[in-house]
């Protein structure tokens, strides 16, 4: 009895502490959102507390998305900028990644991105996130402004928020699975080898045959012969959709910046990647 007596009173005393001190209800809010981004779209006890947002196609002046406002206060605006994906801002997952954060007061803006549909990722995919971030700010002028990224975006989104125009807007930035090093992420997406920071031991996991044929999409049309960079982005299509597909005569008929770049998206040796990388022309390097 006096053990659970004693148990009682700390918990008593956390709680008071909790609420002298702390945010309790930021700090539930917070769980409750974390809850509903884990579920990705599945009913949440999020969803049975908060009003469902309104969502709507949208365009501007050179660029269009999908909008999603919150039923109840406006407490900020954001851009939501998808990965590399196919269905870009179609993504079901993404599209319930919004609606958890305009149910919490966002109002939130994912801007269509054609060439990311394409996985013809570049730079120039920056451009895309600052028109939207601009176009967000004129809507909400009054609100805090920011920018939320997932994986391969989460450059481009750091690029655009960086502009001289939009530096001194951008209230936060939300960078959710990106990358430092290049050639490090391509190490990881190829052979599945990483090393965690402050770890010097490498580990390993299935590498995601997707990545693999993203990066091939991505940097085909890189090469300096157009009918070499066709022949790459048929061997991404074919492998893309069938991990077994035959490329066999396609891989032949490479020059040799073509098969620079294949080998280095074929290769499963994370000791081969710096070889491989330093052997990429110099356009797909940089």
């Amino acid at each position: 009895m006096k053990t659970l007596r004693r148990l009682a009173i700390v918990i008593v005393v956390a709680v008071v502490l909790l609420c002298v001190f702390g945010q309790p209800v930021t700090w539930v809010q917070a769980g409750l959102i974390m809850w509903d981004i884990a579920a990705g779209g599945q009913p949440t006890l999020w969803q049975k507390l908060t009003d469902p947002p309104r969502m709507y196609a949208t365009r501007w002046a050179d660029g269009e998305g999908d909008l999603y406002t919150p039923a109840g206060k406006v407490r900020a605006a954001m851009v939501l900028v998808p990965g590399a994906a196919v269905l870009g801002r179609d993504e079901p997952r993404l599209q319930a990644l919004a609606r958890t954060f305009a149910r919490a007061g966002f109002v939130v803006l994912v801007p269509e991105l054609p060439e990311v549909r394409r996985l013809a990722l570049s730079r120039a995919d920056a451009d895309g996130v600052a028109s939207a971030l601009r176009q967000l700010h004129k809507w909400q002028p009054a609100q805090p402004l920011g920018v939320a990224a997932v994986s391969y975006a989460v450059a481009p989104a750091i690029i655009a928020a960086s502009q001289d125009d939009l530096a001194p807007q951008v209230a936060f930035v939300v960078g959710i699975g990106g990358y430092r090093d290049a050639e490090a992420a391509i190490r990881f997406v190829t052979t599945g080898a990483f090393r965690p920071v402050g770890d010097s031991r490498e580990f390993r996991v299935e590498p995601n045959a997707f990545g693999r044929w993203a990066l091939l999409m991505a940097n085909a049309g890189r090469i300096d012969s157009p009918l070499d960079a066709e022949r790459l982005a048929e061997i991404a299509r074919r492998r893309y959709s069938d991990r077994t597909a035959d490329i066999g005569r396609l891989a032949d008929e490479l020059g040799p910046q073509g098969r620079a770049v294949l080998a280095l998206v074929e290769n499963r040796d994370p000791d081969s990647v710096g070889r491989l990388f330093s052997a990429l022309p110099e356009k797909v390097r940089h």
